[in-house]
């Protein structure tokens, strides 16, 4: 990739917030050393997953012209039914 400038180097073109997952993950991983297995890991591809979903539907919403101000009041509501449904299929309540 050429700039004005020249070429940008490897370190113009990563984002901050990239360096600073890159410098806090192994901390909080020697803190706590569960961060590093693969349940945790799971766990946060699960919880990713959730709001993507809810991010990409609002995009849509954003996308066809309208605005929808009810994801933050309807976001804890879908969430408690998600549960209550797993726990049951489970044999829990």
């Amino acid at each position: 990739m050429m700039s004005s400038q020249g070429p940008v180097s490897l370190f113009e073109r990563i984002s901050p917030i990239w360096v600073a997952v890159l410098v806090t993950y192994p901390i909080f991983g020697i803190v706590s050393p569960g961060m590093f297995k693969f349940s945790h890991a799971m766990n946060m591809l699960q919880v990713a997953s959730f709001l993507g979903m809810v991010s990409l539907g609002q995009t849509l919403v954003l996308l066809v012209g309208g605005i929808d101000l009810s994801v933050g009041s309807a976001l804890p509501v879908g969430r408690r039914s998600s549960q209550t449904e797993r726990c049951t299929a489970r044999g829990r309540r």
